[in-house]
């Protein structure tokens, strides 16, 4: 039932103001319940395969703990040679067990040494240290004082041998 009053339609207790209002609503209801556009399902499966791509690529180093363990070595025996010539400290590397490597630092290398509990190293699960009679310290000036091999080998048998050189370089022997 419709009726007239003065300039605005009422139509039962509502103004045409608020029906307006409730088709603009009803009619954005009705497109959000239609269902996805095809641009936000082929963005959602691109998401989906950088995060498998991402978690395979993961998972494939958990497979690899000789190659994981051979670069953990690497790096951190680059990261003690560059925190000694960033602090002008002497930085020593030296194994504490089969498992672990750890760092202390000193004025000059073969003075006494203070531990540094921020940068130790220990290696992957299957990975050891063949032989933990090795040393080497690196000088304010990132200068080695020795040339250890470093032997790493897994729970196959496989090795992988560190060579540390005089001028602080650090490379895996082919």
């Amino acid at each position: 039932m419709f009726e007239r009053s003065g300039k605005r339609m009422i139509v039962g207790n509502f103004n045409s103001e608020v029906n307006a209002y409730s088709v603009r609503t009803l009619s954005h209801t009705a497109y959000s319940e239609r269902g996805s556009s095809l641009f936000e399902v082929l963005v959602v499966f691109v998401m989906i395969g950088i995060l498998l791509t991402t978690a395979l690529s993961n998972i494939d180093q958990l497979n690899r703990p000789m190659e994981s363990g051979t670069a953990e070595v690497l790096g951190f025996l680059k990261q003690a040679r560059a925190r000694g010539m960033s602090t002008t400290r002497a930085y020593t590397v030296r194994p504490t067990s089969t498992e672990q490597i750890i760092t202390e630092f000193s004025t000059e290398c073969g003075e006494t040494v203070t531990a540094d509990p921020t940068l130790t190293l220990n290696l992957p699960y299957g990975v050891l240290l063949n032989d933990t009679s090795w040393s080497v310290c690196f000088s304010p000036r990132g200068l080695a004082t020795s040339d250890p091999t470093i032997e790493l080998i897994d729970s196959d048998g496989r090795t992988k041998t560190l060579e540390v050189f005089l001028g602080g370089a650090v490379r895996v022997q082919q």
